[in-house]
């Protein structure tokens, strides 16, 4: 991993340029994190907090000053795969309302995007694309948690 500056040299998210066709946003999903509640927040506040206002920003950010053709965002969640299930409004369709508008937030109007979406996060990347419609290009799955034979998927997540 690399060094960032001495300003927060224990920092974990990064931008790594892979030339004009490919910058790589990788995020931190872990250090900035509210507190582990029942999460039932009606707004926001330090309980809500997921990625950080500095990386947040920083992200936002980098997306609209990136000229690559292909812009790609590494996000891990610790806590699934063999976890419990999120819990309550935490389901594949609230999540999916939160990327697609996050989606929309860092694409220019008319932008037509890719989702390459891994485990769970494939539930809800098929979510996001029925909601962002012809805005995308393609959708593959990978490792996709929830499609496969262990029935713990709801029946709001396979529409």
């Amino acid at each position: 991993m690399r060094r960032m500056a001495d300003v927060e040299s224990e920092r974990v998210y990064r931008h790594l340029p892979q030339g004009p066709l490919l910058d790589l946003f990788v995020v931190d999903m872990r250090s900035y994190r509210g507190p582990n509640t029942a999460n039932l927040q009606t707004s926001e506040s330090a309980e809500t907090v997921f990625m950080g206002k500095p990386q947040l920003d920083w992200l936002l950010d980098g997306l609209k000053r990136s000229k690559a053709v292909w812009k790609v965002i590494a996000a891990d969640m610790p806590g699934q795969g063999d976890s419990d299930d999120p819990p309550h409004p935490y389901d594949a369709e609230s999540l999916a309302d939160i990327v697609a508008e996050g989606v929309l937030r860092v694409t220019h109007e008319g932008e037509r995007v890719r989702l390459v979406c891994f485990s769970f996060g494939a539930v809800i990347g098929s979510l996001v694309a029925a909601r962002l419609g012809d805005r995308v290009v393609s959708f593959t799955a990978v490792g996709a948690a929830g499609f496969g034979a262990r029935g713990r998927v709801t029946q709001d997540m396979t529409r």
